[in-house]
C-alpha cells in the first residue's frame, strides 16, 4: 500500500510503531527503488532506521485488505 504522507522522510521504525498503536496493521517491509528511475526490489524487514521516501510502498500484515493502496483502519 502506499506510505501515508505524514510517514514520508521519517524512519521505518517510527512508522511500524504507529501502524501498530493507530491501525492494528504490522509493517514488514518496503517496496522500493534501486535508484532513481530504475528497477524497483522488495526490502523485507528494514532496519527501524531506514528513512521512507514519497515512491515507497509498504508491505502490511492487517485484518482488512486496503482499497485501491489506500491506508485502511484496521
Amino acid at each position: 500500500m502506499n506510505i501515508p504522507v505524514k510517514y514520508i522522510d521519517k524512519t521505518f521504525g517510527y512508522m511500524f510503531e504507529n501502524f501498530i498503536t493507530e491501525s492494528k496493521m504490522i509493517a514488514i517491509g518496503l517496496y522500493r527503488e534501486r535508484n532513481k528511475g530504475t528497477s524497483r526490489y522488495v526490502f523485507i524487514k528494514p532496519t527501524s532506521e531506514t528513512k521512507l521516501n514519497n515512491k515507497d510502498k509498504v508491505y502490511v500484515l492487517c485484518q482488512k485488505q486496503p482499497k485501491n493502496g489506500m491506508f485502511p483502519i484496521c
